[in-house]
């Protein structure tokens, strides 16, 4: 049975593991399956790996299982927990509470209603409950969906069937 009774924390990075006897890495270093272990990436205090963080540094939040300087648009940071969450779906930059702060007009083709701090549908575009809202048909400058126009555009007029 291999066991230790020291391990080197300043030329391998190890610790002895009183419970296994065995020399395991010091925090912010990883195993390799050999006798020096690697530094984690510089934002993670602990990893599993060169792209695997467990937990961050002071400063970073912690998004799909890495350390970021801050969180990537549709996602807010959580204080409590230092992790990146994400926004409501129609929202391109939100805070805490779900309010939206920013919209994307090129790309999800929404922008911030100030009363609701929601983003809703520009004209000729209908929010069908994605991320990215939908264009109205020919014609309609406000609709409820591709095929029940509220509003035509001008130059085009209201038929019965909407």
């Amino acid at each position: 049975m291999n066991i230790c009774d020291s391990c080197s924390q300043d030329k391998d990075f190890r610790q002895l593991d009183n419970a296994t006897l065995r020399c395991i890495p010091i925090v912010g270093y990883y195993d390799i399956n050999q006798t020096v272990c690697v530094r984690c990436p510089p934002s993670c205090l602990s990893c599993i790996n060169a792209i695997y963080c467990n937990q961050c540094k002071s400063g970073y939040y912690f998004f799909n299982n890495t350390c970021s300087s801050g969180c990537p648009k549709r996602f807010f940071i959580e204080k409590s927990s230092l992790t990146c969450q994400s926004c409501p779906r129609d929202c391109f930059y939100c805070d805490s509470i779900n309010n939206c702060l920013d919209c994307s007009i090129t790309g999800d083709f929404r922008m911030l209603a100030l009363y609701s701090k929601r983003c809703a549908s520009i004209v000729g575009y209908y929010d069908d409950f994605s991320q990215v809202c939908k264009p109205c048909q020919n014609g309609c400058s406000m609709c409820n969906s591709l095929t029940f126009c509220t509003a035509c555009l001008k130059g085009y007029f209201m038929n019965l069937q909407n």
